[in-house]
């Protein structure tokens, strides 16, 4: 069969397009495959802490991992209402995506 041939080049190029040229384009693929897994947010520390009124309250933090993006801890977007000066239950709130758009679940902690 000879490589001018329509039917030979119309394989080829279907072939081509169908695996994205074996490129990855940015787009939340590596080597072709999608990240479809959300990152891993993991609490430092317990997930409930009690404090003395008007004490400081120094949170622990958390770290987060993504099984393309790797360690994304620093993405993490904290959420807190706690104020040391009045007596209650407050929540600090952890959330974090990964490149392709991905959320974690939402991790809390109790003060």
């Amino acid at each position: 069969m000879s490589m001018t041939n329509p039917l030979f080049l119309l394989v080829l190029l279907t072939t081509l397009v169908g695996c994205g040229g074996g490129s990855s384009g940015g787009d939340g693929q590596a080597g072709g495959a999608l990240d479809r897994d959300p990152p891993v947010i993991t609490l430092l520390g317990p997930a409930l802490v009690n404090i003395e009124l008007g004490s400081p309250y120094s949170d622990a933090g958390a770290t987060a991992a993504d099984n393309f993006d790797g360690d994304i801890t620093a993405n993490i977007v904290i959420a807190s209402n706690v104020n040391i000066n009045a007596l209650g239950n407050y929540t600090v709130t952890y959330n974090v995506s990964d490149a392709a758009g991905n959320a974690a679940t939402q991790v809390t902690r109790m003060v």
